[in-house]
C-alpha cells in the first residue's frame, strides 16, 4: 500500500507542478517508482500464489500488484521527468526503505496477528518462522533488486535525457 500511495502522491505533485525540482521530491518520486516496481516483481515471484482471491478482492489485488506497477514504471519511462536523478538522489532513495525495514522488523516482534503470532507484512520477513539469518538474506535480495533498479533508472534517465538510445547527445553549436 505504501508504494501505491507514494506513487499516487508524487504523481499528483508532479501534475500540479511539472517543474518541481527539490531533492526531497526527486527522492520521493524515485522511491515511489522503485518501490512499486519491486512490489510488482516480488508479488509475482513470491507472493501471488499464497491466496486465492475472487470478485472485488481479486480486482483490487490486480490493480495494486500488477496494473499500478506497470502504469507507474511506464509513466516514468514515457513522461519522466528527465534529469531528476543523480547518484546522490539514488543514495538518498535507500533511506526510506531501510527505515521501513528496521521499523517492520522491530514492530513484528511487538505486534501480534489475530492468531497470536508475531506480525510481519510478508511471509519471507517472518522472523518467528524463518529466523533472522534467513529473513536478512531475503531482505538483502529485495535490497539488491531495489538498488539494481535504482541504478538502472539513473542510467536510463541519462540516456532518455540525451534523446534516446543511439541518439547523439545534444551539442552546442560553435560560436
Amino acid at each position: 500500500m505504501l508504494s501505491n500511495v507514494t506513487v499516487a502522491v508524487t504523481t499528483g505533485m508532479l501534475a500540479a507542478d511539472p517543474d518541481r525540482r527539490s531533492t526531497l521530491f526527486r527522492v520521493l518520486r524515485l522511491d515511489g517508482v522503485l518501490a512499486i516496481a519491486v512490489t510488482g516483481v516480488v508479488f509475482h515471484l513470491a507472493l501471488s500464489d499464497l491466496q486465492e482471491l475472487t470478485g472485488w478482492n481479486a480486482f483490487a489485488d490486480f490493480v495494486l500488484h500488477t496494473l499500478s506497477p506497470i502504469l507507474a514504471v511506464a509513466g516514468w519511462v514515457l513522461f519522466g521527468p528527465r534529469g531528476h536523478l543523480s547518484p546522490r538522489v539514488v543514495a538518498l532513495s535507500v533511506v526510506a526503505p531501510v527505515l521501513w525495514l528496521a521499523y517492520t522488523l522491530v514492530r513484528g516482534t511487538l505486534v501480534q496477528d489475530r492468531f497470536g503470532d508475531d506480525y510481519y507484512p510478508y511471509p519471507f520477513m517472518d522472523v518467528q518462522e524463518h529466523g533472522y539469518p534467513v529473513v536478512l538474506v531475503n531482505c538483502a535480495v529485495v535490497a539488491v533488486l531495489f538498488l539494481a533498479l535504482a541504478y538502472g533508472a539513473l542510467l536510463l534517465d541519462r540516456r532518455l535525457r540525451r534523446g534516446g538510445a543511439g541518439a547523439p547527445a545534444p551539442q552546442t553549436p560553435p560560436a
